[in-house]
Order: C-alpha cells, then sequence, then structure tokens
C-alpha cells in the first residue's frame, strides 16, 4: 500500500510502520483507537506545532497525516471485509467513512475494486488455500 506504511496482522489490528517526531514514535498508534485523529490532535500529543508535524510527516511518508489516515482506514477496513464477518455498512462507520457508499468510492479510488468484490475475492482464496 505504500512505502514504509502500515502492516495488518490479526492480533494487533493495523499499527503504522516507526517513525520519530519529536521522541514520539508513530508506531505508538494503532487502529481503531486512533484511525479519527486529526494533524492537529497529533500535533498536540507530540508537542509540534502542526505545520512542523505535517511537514515533517510528509518528508517521512511522502503523504499527508491525512492521506495517511485514510489508507489506514482502507487497510483495517480490507481487513475486516476479508474476515467476513460484518456487515458493509458496519465496516464502512466503524472506519469512519459518512456512509458506505462513500466507504466503496473511496475504497475502489484506492483499492482498485469494491468491497463487496474485495471480500469475495478474499474469501475465495481462504477457501482455496486451507
Amino acid at each position: 500500500m505504500g512505502k514504509g506504511f502500515a502492516t495488518v496482522t490479526e492480533e494487533e489490528g493495523v499499527s503504522v510502520t516507526s517513525a520519530e517526531v519529536n521522541g514520539f514514535t508513530l508506531s505508538e498508534l494503532r487502529f481503531p483507537e486512533s484511525y479519527l485523529i486529526g494533524l492537529g490532535e497529533l500535533a498536540e500529543i507530540v508537542g509540534v506545532h502542526p505545520t512542523y508535524l505535517g511537514r515533517a510527516f510528509r518528508a517521512h511518508y511522502g503523504l499527508s497525516v491525512g492521506e495517511y489516515g485514510r489508507r489506514l482506514r482502507l487497510a483495517w477496513a480490507a481487513a475486516e471485509l476479508a474476515r467476513g464477518e460484518k456487515p458493509l455498512a458496519e465496516i464502512a462507520t466503524s472506519a469512519g467513512f459518512a456512509d458506505q457508499s462513500h466507504f466503496t468510492r473511496v475504497f475502489r479510488r484506492h483499492i482498485g475494486t469494491t468491497p463487496a468484490r474485495y471480500r469475495e475475492q478474499a474469501q475465495s482464496r481462504t477457501f482455496q488455500n486451507p
């Protein structure tokens, strides 16, 4: 999903790779507890000005805090879809999207397929590889 971006594990959910700003390691953030955190709040936690954090974040990750958060939310949603236990609408709202149609548009734009199709493909791979 991108350079130095996120890992998905069933035990831990989604966590960001390590990056340090002002002594704060971004790998300490976990999804879903911190998935809706904005630049201002993150800067306050880290103890730096939002502009500085935004620039440092973009320099390290190559994208904005907002885009990074969106990708984390999508990675978490993809893991949930692969599990196949929750309805799409529930996954969409849990991942912080306004509704299922908004989730579908963003998911398709970033992942290249719809959430429903992604779920079907993930489940067929699971059944083929017991």
